[in-house]
């Protein structure tokens, strides 16, 4: 069942369509034991950490959705139910990642805002930072890269990015097309869309960057010789959520300052944090040309979806002549 609502979430984040995940009823299965039982070495060790801690667990996945949306805590259940191991966060974090794609979509179409929902992305981030902090010392979880919470943040980022942006990003259709000459079309038409910059969005960007510098804090050389041991698929999908807007904010807030348009404090921070990131990668020395087109390439280097990001790049090379 966790597999299923894993897979049900990277649909959800690749296609944009709501999955056959219902939290009505798929909400009722249990969140996973503790992690001793998991990592038992033998059968009589896992007899005995069940008998100390019980084999299973009294918490649904609906008390914990509620709990992280709501702040709602069932009294019937003990409070030790609700301090997670790193396991336990990422199935929490994947439903509520499906349920905020849910809850965006309505939003969408109602032309409405979530407070809520960004209060809740808040909370999720905070379940995270909780579950690293109480790691054991047997785990390598306390470590940004640690694989498990390491891979939530990415599916943390796309629910917040949805949240702040509406739902809005580049068509998922452009992953699948074997025509270049369509997918240049695609990028085209998302490139000429308006996008009305608000607050909002400048906090997706924010959100966004923090993924998107993971390779500069690390070592660029360092991530591409060692992702593939700690980055799952939700970074190269991640990625699809955050480059765009960074990309549109980069372009938008470049275009005003050539018109000698002013910027605020707030702008000239994320155009900053741009620069300074493109400048630790040695292969980038055309972020005057383009920061957008510059930061897609970067990016391009660390995700499967390279192919895409570089004809982007491109456009956006073009566009900013």
């Amino acid at each position: 069942m966790y597999g299923y609502i894993y897979f049900c979430n990277l649909e959800t984040m690749l296609f944009g369509y709501a999955t056959g995940f219902s939290m009505l009823t798929d909400g009722n299965v249990e969140m996973p034991c503790h992690h001793s039982l998991w990592d038992a070495p033998n059968a009589e060790s896992w007899r005995e950490n069940g008998d100390n801690r019980d084999f299973g667990s009294p918490l649904r996945l609906k008390d914990v959705v509620s709990r992280l949306l709501n702040g709602t805590l069932s009294n019937d259940i003990p409070a030790e139910y609700w301090t997670w191991d790193p396991y336990s966060c990422c199935v929490a974090v994947n439903a509520v990642s499906i349920y905020v794609s849910h809850i965006t979509q309505g939003l969408y179409i109602l032309g409405e805002g979530s407070d809520s929902s960004r209060t809740n992305s808040v909370q999720c981030l905070q379940l995270i930072k909780d579950a690293r902090s109480r790691a054991d010392d047997s785990y390598t979880w306390d470590e940004t890269e640690g694989p498990l919470l390491f891979n939530s943040l990415a599916v943390l980022r796309v629910s917040y990015c949805k949240i702040m942006t509406r739902a809005e990003s580049a068509s998922r259709g452009m992953l699948f097309r074997m025509d270049e000459k369509e997918n240049e079309r695609a990028i085209q038409q998302f490139l000429s869309e308006p996008m009305e910059w608000t607050q909002h969005l400048n906090r997706a960007v924010s959100v966004a960057l923090e993924g998107i510098l993971i390779p500069t804090r690390i070592g660029s050389r360092l991530v591409r010789k060692t992702a593939a041991f700690t980055w799952a698929i939700e970074h190269a999908f991640a990625g699809w959520d955050s480059i765009p807007p960074s990309n549109q904010m980069a372009t938008y807030q470049q275009t005003l300052q050539r018109r000698g348009v002013a910027l605020d404090d707030a702008d000239m921070q994320i155009i900053q944090r741009v620069r300074d990131m493109l400048a630790e990668d040695i292969e980038s020395d055309d972020s005057e040309t383009s920061l957008a087109s510059t930061l897609t390439r970067s990016w391009a280097a660390f995700t499967m979806i390279r192919g895409i990001l570089r004809q982007l790049a491109t456009q956006y090379e073009e566009a900013a002549r």
